[in-house]
């Protein structure tokens, strides 16, 4: 749903951060003291209470396995495939989402042996993905995005400039935001240039419309405690060719498949039975969760607008976030100021883009006019399920 709304700032769960952390208002001056309202989180995490646990748990005590691909994972695995509308040969899970983009990662190389390593990918996106990439070995290379869809766009790369030198591109779906995959798979087969999707935020879409799941690219998928779906950690690999999840398989357990000889150089990338566990008893209760979800959702949409402020919330965005998109960087500072003056929480998820962090600033680069801009403008308001009618008043009263 969008809507006109506001704008954000940045902190986590358990301290007060301001635009400059230095600087102590007279209203952050209030919090600390306990004479302010309360202050409201960006994030507040909700998995599955113990009690849920305990059954799963019960099952460890009697088979007393805890990792190596257990009876639990391939449970939730087998599971979730069918959720998805997918083959069990079609989903494998791991320790977190970026294991899941470097399990994908490698594999992908594995079997297309393309000669370029030169990977391009948007400048607008979290760290875990330039990171994963550059612990495959490839070089990057940073793109723009589109102004409207906040992705790399395939058509725009066609006449890429590097394109030749080109071995792998790694799209992201910007905040679950769905992405152009007709157009990658289209892209990837012209080309010949191997295409895998950060989708990180994506799984409760994919769970809304599993037609989604594109049928030759592959999807890497994070299940972070602050996700929508949620293991505590953990990630997915979606994919309908089964040769590549296979080889994904063995890049994630050490190179091991059917044998104690290694058949490529691999990492331990698998899920524990513990996570496992979570996992199961999260799927048990997400009819309800992404009820909870939507509830927010409404609550923000059917707020009295902001002039100058655009709300994005689900379905148009994974549930787990609320964003406000200002017309310019300057009101975004003014909102996330007031905001955390007030004891509202926000963040930039993506901070200022990747050439912003001193790891990345070095990486080859397109100029990143949209990706500057919108990074500037977006701001993360606060999002969890038990976010009530109140806070969302009191949030979006500031916006006004």
């Amino acid at each position: 749903m969008r809507h006109d709304l506001s704008d954000l700032a940045d902190t986590k769960q358990n301290d007060i951060q301001v635009a400059h952390p230095l600087m102590l208002t007279p209203g952050i001056l209030a919090l600390l003291s306990g004479d302010g309202p309360v202050r409201i989180p960006v994030a507040r995490p909700s998995l599955p209470r113990t009690d849920l646990l305990v059954p799963y748990l019960r099952q460890i005590d009697e088979t007393q396995i805890y990792a190596n691909h257990g009876p639990l994972v391939d449970q939730f695995e087998a599971r979730m495939a069918a959720r998805l509308g997918l083959q069990r040969s079609e989903v494998i899970s791991c320790n977190s989402g970026t294991m899941a983009l470097v399990g994908l990662i490698r594999a992908t190389r594995s079997l297309w042996n393309h000669p370029g390593r030169l990977c391009l990918l948007p400048a607008y996106t979290f760290v875990a993905t330039a990171g994963a990439v550059m612990s495959c070995g490839y070089e990057c290379h940073l793109v723009d995005i589109d102004p409207v869809s906040w992705a790399m766009e395939p058509a725009a790369l066609r006449s890429h400039p590097r394109l030749s030198e080109v071995g792998l591109v790694v799209p992201v779906a910007p905040y679950g935001r769905m992405i152009d995959l007709q157009g990658w798979q289209d892209f990837q087969s012209e080309t010949g240039i191997p295409v895998v999707v950060d989708a990180a935020a994506c799984l409760d879409q994919l769970m809304r419309d599993s037609s989604c799941v594109p049928e030759a690219v592959p999807l890497a998928l994070s299940l972070h405690a602050t996700k929508s779906f949620g293991s505590g950690e953990g990630g997915l690999v979606l994919s309908c060719n089964s040769t590549l999840v296979k080889e994904t398989y063995k890049v994630l357990n050490n190179g091991f498949f059917g044998s104690r000889d290694a058949q490529t150089v691999g990492l331990n990338g698998k899920m524990s039975e513990y996570t496992a566990v979570v996992a199961l008893a999260e799927l048990d209760g997400f009819a309800d969760k992404l009820a909870r979800w939507a509830k927010v959702a409404e609550a923000y949409a059917a707020a009295p607008p902001a002039a100058g402020v655009r709300l994005w919330t689900a379905p148009d965005v994974s549930a787990c976030y609320a964003l406000a998109e200002v017309g310019s960087a300057g009101h975004a500072a003014d909102l996330r100021a007031r905001l955390t003056d007030r004891g509202i929480d926000v963040r930039n998820w993506y901070g200022a883009g990747l050439p912003a962090h001193p790891a990345y600033a070095h990486l080859w680069k397109d100029t990143l006019t949209v990706s500057n801009d919108i990074a500037s403008r977006v701001i993360g308001l606060p999002c969890f399920t038990d976010l009530t009618d109140t806070d969302i008043s009191r949030i979006t009263a500031e916006l006004r």
